[in-house]
């Protein structure tokens, strides 16, 4: 009887990996996972910078964490409002 390679009868043997020698991702998964990443990516820079602050604070809280891309976004934040002073 030929041992299936998704059955293991031992179930502390797992060093029958079913791709060895990759480290990282599954390699199959990698083309869905980078689709993913950019689609995420592409809706974030849509928003606008104060909706992108107002996200964050939605999810981490107010003024936690993301504290160097919460000080970028004030920054853009307030260039855009002092160009919008000026004309």
């Amino acid at each position: 009887m030929k041992e299936d390679p998704l059955f293991r009868s031992n179930p502390k043997d797992n060093s029958n990996r079913r791709y060895k020698g990759e480290g990282g991702p599954r390699p199959d998964k990698n083309e869905q996972k980078r689709a993913d990443h950019f689609g995420r990516l592409e809706v974030w820079q849509e928003l606008s910078p104060k909706r992108q602050l107002q996200c964050l604070d939605g999810r981490l809280g107010k003024d936690v964490g993301a504290k160097k891309q919460r000080e970028k976004l004030v920054k853009l934040i307030a260039a855009e409002e002092a160009a919008k002073k000026r004309g």
